[in-house]
């Protein structure tokens, strides 16, 4: 259902809709200030284009909060994060990974960074939770080590998840 709903035509209509109705409930909270506000400003002509300007910002601002935020690319793959959840597209926009996280970080020698119930592991390229999430804290994998952090102590781990470096202060 989520892979379907994440065309560009379909972000676009939703994002027009959920505009109109923010608008028009915004408008019931604070219509008593902000409808009169703007009906006095729209009707001076220095000042229309920058009062429809931030009506139109305004309204953007309130609404982008709950839509995803992509990362860049990195081995092919973009992590999205959204209030729903974490997952990677392709090149090509189709989400090719969805795994069981709440966030995602991008894939680095084929791993990412995956939190689950505020703990930290990583996932494969499979969405596969191949480090449990034990840590508070994780950093990307350079070549094949990776800095964790646990009560504000910080280790090494290879690849497999295991020490290389103890935590310590």
């Amino acid at each position: 259902m989520i892979r379907a709903g994440l065309r560009t035509r379909n972000l676009l209509i939703g994002s027009i809709t959920v505009g109109f109705l923010v608008s028009v409930l915004e408008s019931l909270c604070t219509g008593q200030v902000y409808l009169p506000t703007i009906l006095f400003v729209t009707r001076l002509p220095d000042l229309r284009t920058r009062a429809i300007g931030f009506l139109l910002l305004y309204n953007v601002m309130f609404i982008l909060p709950g839509y995803p935020v992509g990362g860049p690319f990195r081995n092919r793959l973009a992590a999205i994060n959204s209030p729903g959840g974490g997952y990677s597209i392709d090149r090509k926009g189709k989400v090719v990974l969805m795994p069981d996280a709440e966030d995602v970080g991008d894939f680095s020698e084929g791993l990412a960074p995956a939190e689950k119930d505020g703990k930290f592991g990583y996932l494969d390229r499979s969405g596969e939770m191949v480090i449990p999430p034990t840590w508070d804290r994780v950093g990307a994998f350079r070549n094949g080590i990776a800095a964790v952090w646990k009560g504000g102590r910080r280790g090494y781990i290879n690849r497999r998840g295991e020490y290389i470096w103890p935590l310590t202060k």
